[in-house]
């Protein structure tokens, strides 16, 4: 199982599977499913990609500042956590329920919610997509000043694709520019056919 945990303290981690591992066996330790319990914990000013958590328990638990992008939240439970400045960019929550849980100043875009309600919970001040509008408005939530995020039309999407190719090119150096001016010919060229094709 990977939790959390292990990005908060590696230490505490590593004892907690080594005693469970002398307790059962390592085989039968991997077998139950150890269920984990975050409580009273503050995580602060991390990033996390593509991580995945599952089978944990977050209560009381604060995360400031913290940005998960392309992580996945299989069978958990957060109760009464605070989200202060924190991004969700990508993510897929399945089978986890989010209950009392405040999310202040915070911005989630493409981020999916299978099966895992969110109830009961404050959102204030957080921008997000129509995606979580929509599983939001499934429960009793209150929110409280937040923004709804326009979608991406076709034109911005190859504008930024041709921003980060560029991008791409300045750290790169002069022996790949020769590959990166043709990435950014094909962008250009293909952000042309489709301008001609939405005007016809």
């Amino acid at each position: 199982m990977n939790t959390l945990t292990q990005f908060i303290d590696a230490q505490l981690s590593l004892s907690h599977q080594l005693t469970a591992g002398e307790r059962l066996g390592i085989d039968e330790a991997s077998a139950t499913g150890l269920y984990e319990i975050i409580e009273n914990e503050e995580i602060k000013s991390r990033h996390f990609s593509s991580l995945a958590v599952s089978g944990s328990l977050f209560s009381l638990t604060t995360f400031t500042d913290v940005t998960f992008e392309s992580c996945v939240f299989y069978a958990n439970k957060f109760e009464n956590c605070n989200f202060i400045n924190c991004t969700f960019t990508d993510c897929k929550f399945e089978f986890t329920q989010m209950q009392h849980c405040r999310f202040n100043g915070c911005k989630l875009e493409d981020t999916t919610f299978s099966v895992s309600p969110i109830k009961k919970c404050t959102i204030a001040f957080t921008q997000y997509d129509h995606k979580f509008s929509y599983f939001l408005s499934k429960e009793e939530n209150k929110i409280i000043n937040c923004q709804e995020l326009e979608p991406v039309t076709w034109e911005e999407a190859l504008e930024n694709e041709a921003l980060k190719d560029q991008a791409f090119i300045a750290s790169k150096g002069t022996n790949e520019e020769a590959t990166a001016s043709l990435k950014i010919d094909l962008i250009s060229a293909v952000q042309q056919a489709f301008n001609k094709l939405k005007a016809a």
